[in-house]
């Protein structure tokens, strides 16, 4: 069977599905919207996964784009005589692919796509509204996600939704270079690993840390990864006099990721708005409790005082209070809820398991295509 997987770039996420895809024996062509942000992946494409080259790809999408890439998707889709259209997130890339009027067609939703793009923008929610409407089936990362799309009209039997997970043996508990290096073996280390954009709620998360610092002298954060507001929370975290006890890391290879999750005592997110985070599943898998805002998607997850502790969206008072109880919750309550976490993952979050979902999606797809056919 030929899989034609369109996405909007070229991230950690895409060579998982890339990855998957091959590994199930599928032809597997790949398809890329656009070039850009700071979040892509540098390896190379799985064995066996081709990427057609395009006027796409190359540049951050624009909608005035649109009607050219239109043609030319329409193109490759006769050329390439795939079984399958595989598209996403809802609001990009997927809109392409709900015009260029191909089925079967598998749509994909990245969580943000339907959980908050829809929500927040009314010409967001038309194009995810269009792409639901034209899709033979959805793929979910959570139920979130899954009563979302019933919300906005798609068929519940034609949903299938799984984490998209991960390798949780590459992620387990472990020795951590990265803390021992920065001396801070004896303090209690935070971890956050989302964007420093505005839509993750790192704001509270810096000001909730700053609050809780103040008391809590064995405090330390590390931020992973890069964002527009670094300068501005550098700047904060100055102002305060914390620069020794924060660390930024950059943007980290894949393989230095497993020794990030292990340097910490505890996750922190305060994102609005998520599906199944892999980065809180590799933090789960890890055997790191987790403090993460009180969504839908977390919520999946983390059940307060088992996996860790919640806390409302963008309320960093609230947060710094649930992170001095934390900082000073003795070792043997940190180890159970350690090992619940570890449990957690293990049990929802493999994704060797969770990616056999994908051909019942597939055959879903194809099943509704041919029956709308006949009709």
């Amino acid at each position: 069977m030929k899989i034609l997987y369109f996405s909007r770039d070229y991230t950690n996420h895409d060579h998982r599905w890339l990855q998957a895809l091959s590994d199930a024996d599928y032809q597997v062509r790949f398809l890329r919207l656009e070039r850009a942000g700071s979040n892509l992946d540098q390896r190379a494409l799985p064995p066996g996964v081709t990427e057609i080259e395009w006027s796409g790809g190359q540049t951050p999408f624009d909608w005035q784009q649109a009607d050219k890439l239109q043609s030319e998707l329409k193109t490759i889709l006769d050329v390439e005589q795939a079984d399958i259209l595989h598209a996403g997130p809802l609001n990009t890339a997927s809109v392409l692919a709900a015009r260029s009027g191909f089925h079967p067609l598998v749509q994909m939703s990245w969580g943000s796509d339907i959980l908050r793009f829809a929500e927040d923008n009314q010409d967001e929610r038309a194009r995810v509204q269009e792409s639901l409407n034209a899709a033979d089936a959805l793929i979910g990362d959570c139920q979130a996600v899954r009563q979302a799309a019933v919300n906005m009209g798609m068929l519940d039997e034609a949903i299938v939704a799984f984490p998209w997970g991960i390798d949780i043996d590459r992620f387990s508990p472990g020795e951590a270079s990265l803390r021992s290096a920065l001396g801070w073996n004896n303090d209690f280390v935070m971890l956050h690993t989302r964007a420093l954009e505005s839509d993750y709620g790192v704001a509270s998360v810096i000001e909730g840390f700053i609050q809780t610092a103040q008391k809590e002298p064995r405090l330390r954060l590390i931020l992973a990864g890069d964002g527009s507001l670094r300068k501005s929370i550098a700047d904060t975290i100055k102002e305060n006099g914390l620069e020794e006890r924060v660390h930024f890391t950059g943007h980290l290879a894949q393989s230095q990721q497993p020794d990030l999750f292990r340097s910490a005592d505890v996750y922190v997110s305060g994102t609005y708005s998520d599906g199944s985070s892999v980065s809180l599943m590799e933090a789960l898998a890890s055997g790191i409790p987790a403090l993460v805002s009180d969504i839908p998607g977390n919520r999946e997850w983390v059940f307060e005082g088992q996996q860790g502790w919640l806390f409302p969206a963008g309320d960093a008072a609230v947060l710094a209070e649930k992170l001095l109880v934390v900082a000073n919750t003795d070792e043997q309550a940190l180890q159970t809820m350690a090992n619940h976490a570890r449990t957690q993952a293990h049990n929802k979050a493999d994704w060797s398991k969770n990616q056999l979902n994908i051909p019942s999606a597939y055959a879903i797809a194809q099943q509704r295509a041919s029956k709308a056919l006949v009709q």
